[in-house]
């Protein structure tokens, strides 16, 4: 996982930042509205996701290396 704490998203596209809420210093590893994979960084290249809200509601593939993030999920 990155070590820059941000935003992450699951399949769904529902959005959640890095530890909300009491946990700021984790990233929790399921969506807390579907139950579906969390996802905070890329998987193949460990990039960061979007940090613009708008752009990562609808991100599917990493910026850097084009991996999907969902892929086997």
């Amino acid at each position: 996982m990155a070590d820059t704490k941000g935003l992450g998203k699951c399949a769904e596209h529902h959005v959640g930042s890095y530890g909300y809420p009491t946990r700021p210093g984790e990233a929790y590893p399921f969506c807390p509205q579907c139950g579906g994979r969390m996802v905070w960084s890329c998987t193949e290249c460990d990039a960061g996701l979007p940090d613009d809200t708008t752009e990562l509601a609808t991100a599917r593939f990493c910026r850097q290396c084009g991996a999907d993030y969902f892929q086997g999920a």
